[in-house]
């Protein structure tokens, strides 16, 4: 397991590299904690695998209605394969780049979760059995 903490979004994206969606059936996961401040709250959370992306939901509603008008930019063909109310939302994506993983992830962060560009934010990457 590999553990970074980045200062901006940018520079901790750098260390997923391969680790990401982007990759299928390399067998590795990738996960992106991200707070503000001290530590005492738990962490916003966002899981990158195989082809899939796992994010903590804060709504009640559809997150196909919710997250595009929160002005996140899921990658094109994501499809919601499953979700339970304040808790997750799970999408597979057949095709994407790493700089659509990026984008994503910063959209997320910044508009749904409503963090600023300055968040601490850590990434585990481990590898699956």
């Amino acid at each position: 397991m590999m553990e970074q903490i980045g200062t901006d979004l940018r520079t901790a994206m750098q260390s997923v590299g391969s680790t990401s969606i982007a990759h299928k059936g390399n067998g590795w996961c990738t996960l992106l904690e991200a707070w503000e401040g001290s530590a005492q709250l738990p962490p916003f959370w966002i899981q990158l695998h195989a082809g899939q992306i796992n994010l903590q939901y804060l709504d009640e509603d559809d997150p196909m209605k919710i997250l595009p008008e929160e002005g996140v930019l899921l990658p094109n063909g994501s499809e919601l394969t499953g979700w339970e109310p304040n808790l997750f939302c799970t999408f597979v994506v057949n095709e994407v780049e790493d700089r659509d993983i990026e984008r994503m992830v910063h959209s997320i962060l910044e508009k749904y979760y409503g963090l600023e560009q300055t968040c601490k934010i850590q990434i585990s990457t481990m590898e699956l059995a």
